[in-house]
């Protein structure tokens, strides 16, 4: 966490957050800008969790659609998110793009 902090703090405001990839790796491809540092968040589990906390549920920023889906305490808390989760994400593309995704 504190290297991609580093590294967006050094890009002086031109520094890019690659998080999911849907919207930034068409813009670097059709050369709409270039970025001082792409800096790939994916990995940081700081930002991946699920925490109920009293009357509060927190989420982390990359927290995936399938980890909501499947948390059992979620479900008992706030059983609306696993249910709309299931119909954000889609599902069938998730085995296509696994493979993918593994060797980023």
């Amino acid at each position: 966490m504190e290297d991609a902090l580093r590294l967006i703090a050094d890009g002086a405001g031109r520094a890019k957050i690659l998080a999911g990839g849907q919207s930034l790796i068409p813009m670097l491809n059709l050369r709409l800008f270039a970025p001082a540092a792409v800096v790939d968040i994916n990995r940081l589990k700081e930002l991946s969790y699920i925490r109920i906390e009293g009357a509060e549920v927190k989420i982390g920023a990359m927290t995936r659609h399938r980890a909501i889906e499947d948390s059992a305490e979620l479900r008992g808390a706030l059983p609306i998110l696993p249910a709309r989760s299931q119909t954000q994400s889609r599902t069938r593309l998730r085995p296509l793009a696994q493979p993918l995704m593994r060797y980023r």
